[in-house]
């Protein structure tokens, strides 16, 4: 744009290897062409060549260079509003891959890799903006749709993981980066450069679950130590009387069960030290046996039925 492009230079470009009988007559229409679409003055005729004037006509590739450079300019400045006004401009200029039809061209090459990288950068500063100003969950879709089209692009990663960092969303960001770490790894194999590496730090670490353990009363910590003792009790107990029958001597296990018939109906504690005894006493009477391992929720659970048998004892 605004510079004069000979002739010659335009029909190398048209036809590289061999020109047509009728190349300058073609050239000629194709001028006619855009002239239609783009104003009869946007294409001005010089001597020796032809020259855009970008006075005329508006590019598309000229507004997003200037709107891109006035929200680099504005974040800088700490105008985070004005730099997000300029990106939502940018980016509705955005309409596929520039310069579509020439993307392999020779001529076009380098001006297709500059706006797609200057397309890139709109895309991840507006996300940018969007941390800033709190709105984090509204860029995660478009940055996205960006590391699936670029999965090489670590500036792309690192915005997404500062994304949902900032929408509260730890679990997704941890898995970005273990996609990020992969895909480098398979495709160029390389590690994450220092800035993804410092966005994937900065994931918070879950922290444990924190339980509450509400403190018993005296009385149902009282009938707890209760029911431990008389798991004891009753090894021991089992113990005197299978040596006892081994003996020979007589039982005195029977007589010992009425009497403790009568404490309990006097004493809801002993009446847990003696439930422990017969569950203890009725095991296998070939030898003594290990008292057996009360875990932490079995225990809970035989103070609070030892609570409930105490409070309606006393009633």
């Amino acid at each position: 744009p605004d510079r004069i492009i000979r002739t010659d230079q335009i029909l190398d470009q048209l036809w590289p290897e061999t020109r047509p009988p009728t190349a300058n007559k073609t050239l000629q229409t194709h001028i006619v062409h855009l002239r239609r679409a783009l104003g009869p003055n946007a294409i001005a005729h010089r001597s020796g060549g032809y020259l855009l004037d970008t006075a005329v006509v508006a590019l598309d590739a000229r507004d997003l260079e200037a709107l891109a450079q006035q929200a680099e300019n504005a974040v800088a400045g700490g105008r985070i509003d004005e730099a997000s006004g300029a990106l939502e401009s940018a980016v509705r200029l955005l309409r596929g891959m520039p310069f579509d039809e020439f993307a392999v061209d020779e001529f076009a090459m380098a001006e297709v890799v500059r706006l797609q990288e200057l397309a890139w950068r709109a895309i991840e500063l507006r996300a940018e903006c969007a941390i800033e100003k709190g709105t984090a969950p509204a860029a995660i879709s478009y940055l996205e749709r960006l590391v699936a089209e670029q999965p090489l692009r670590e500036s792309a990663w690192t915005v997404l993981i500062q994304a949902q960092v900032a929408a509260g969303r730890r679990g997704d960001a941890t898995r970005t980066a273990e996609r990020a770490r992969a895909v480098l790894a398979q495709e160029l194999g390389s590690r994450p450069g220092p800035a993804l590496r410092a966005a994937a730090a900065k994931i918070p670490v879950a922290e444990p679950d924190l339980v509450t353990v509400e403190p018993l009363s005296p009385g149902v910590a009282a009938f707890g130590v209760a029911a431990l003792r008389g798991r004891a009790h009753g090894w021991r107990r089992a113990t005197v009387c299978r040596r006892r029958r081994l003996l020979g001597l007589p039982d005195a296990c029977e007589s010992a069960t009425l009497i403790d018939a009568n404490l309990e109906r006097a004493n809801p504690a002993q009446a847990f030290l003696n439930a422990g005894a017969r569950t203890c006493a009725s095991q296998s009477p070939s030898r003594p046996s290990r008292p057996p391992r009360m875990t932490s929720a079995a225990a809970c659970g035989s103070i609070r039925r030892a609570s409930t048998s105490a409070r309606s004892a006393s009633n």
